[in-house]
């Protein structure tokens, strides 16, 4: 993975954040789109939440 892509940034933050973006683009897919698309476009956040997962579990046992 390139050291400065998206993902690879938001696996060194806070595992907060992905978080974060998830729920943002999952909320502005619902608000911006009819409702009978806004869950497939919802589905493109996935990755965040997954890379949020791994943020947390590397940082769990970190103080």
């Amino acid at each position: 993975m390139a050291e400065n892509s998206l993902f690879a940034i938001l696996l060194r933050s806070r595992w907060w954040i992905s978080f974060l973006i998830f729920a943002l683009f999952c909320l502005a897919s619902f608000a911006l789109l009819p409702l009978q698309y806004a869950p497939f476009a919802a589905i493109g956040s996935i990755p965040f939440a997954a890379i949020g997962l791994i943020a947390l579990k590397r940082q769990w046992s970190q103080p």
